[in-house]
């Protein structure tokens, strides 16, 4: 109503509305225009308030339209848990990749394995899950994908499935291995799942070798060296199986190249040790290292 009082009075105008052409200018300066603002103002602050006291601001801001099928695929990042949860995860584990890094003599299996497996404060950090049923069947979805050779599809159901349930560590590790998979300009939102993955595995994660893989190559990807051979040793510890080691470094290093060279030279220096003298684990080429788009 108010543009129609602010024309300058006319007959056309006076006719239809008598009542308000005489009120008009009592209601300019009166508080009966005033309240509009303040009936809009509280909703959009009290909003806030309520999700902060139902509980962290992260959860509800997950938008579940992006995994139920919408075709623009929600990045791990978009997922405001993840970096959060990492950030938490990784001071629960660096003290236990710095020691197995730093440590110069044969590497103490069990006491790794031990320390892999305590409790983590990361694990008990609130991450809302939208649907657990709806993950497990895009995750079972982006596995076949896999399977078939469509990489693009597998990522993108992964991605789905992670966003439906943050929580499950099975997702959140192989969205992971995909992430990286896709390329290097990936290694940090992968190093942030692996970790998220490894926060939610609580005592399993001494079984969990593909996720200290992960973390291994992203963070050496990202310029976390120490972080990079600790996870590699972690592995090493919890399988038992220098080859195995050997192998993951040296296949790590021809498919992302030379920043992966510190790493894996550590990691191979730890294994000469670890052997009493013998070589385990060979130099590595980068004769076919993988060409990234």
């Amino acid at each position: 109503m108010a543009p129609t009082l602010a024309v300058p009075p006319g007959p056309p105008i006076a006719r239809p509305a008598p009542a308000e052409a005489v009120g008009a200018p009592e209601r300019a300066n009166a508080p009966a225009v005033a309240p509009a603002p303040m009936r809009i103002a509280p909703p959009s602050v009290a909003t806030p308030r309520t999700d902060v006291a139902q509980g962290p601001t992260e959860a509800p801001r997950v938008d579940p339209p992006a995994w139920r099928g919408a075709e623009v695929r929600p990045t791990p990042t978009a997922i405001e848990s993840v970096p959060r949860v990492a950030e938490l995860a990784h001071a629960d584990v660096a003290q236990l990749l710095w020691s197995a890094a730093a440590f110069n003599g044969p590497i103490q299996d069990q006491a790794i394995v031990r320390a892999s497996s305590r409790s983590w404060r990361s694990e008990q950090s609130y991450v809302r899950v939208n649907d657990a049923f709806a993950g497990s069947t895009l995750h079972a979805r982006a596995r076949q994908a896999f399977a078939a050779g469509q990489d693009r599809d597998a990522r993108d159901l992964a991605s789905r499935a992670f966003a439906a349930n943050p929580r499950d560590p099975d997702l959140a590790g192989y969205l992971a291995f995909l992430e990286l998979r896709a390329g290097p300009e990936n290694a940090e939102a992968a190093r942030q799942l692996a970790l998220n993955a490894l926060a939610f595995s609580g005592s399993r994660r001494s079984q969990r070798l593909d996720d200290w893989d992960t973390l291994a190559v992203a963070s050496a990807l990202t310029g976390r060296h120490t972080d990079a051979v600790g996870a590699f040793l972690v592995g090493l510890a919890i399988s038992g199986s220098p080859d195995r080691t050997c192998r993951t470094a040296r296949h790590a290093y021809v498919t992302y190249g030379e920043r992966l060279r510190v790493a894996v030279e550590a990691v191979q220096r730890k294994l000469l040790v670890q052997s009493g003298g013998t070589a385990p684990c060979a130099a590595p080429t980068l004769a076919l290292s993988r060409p990234w788009p």
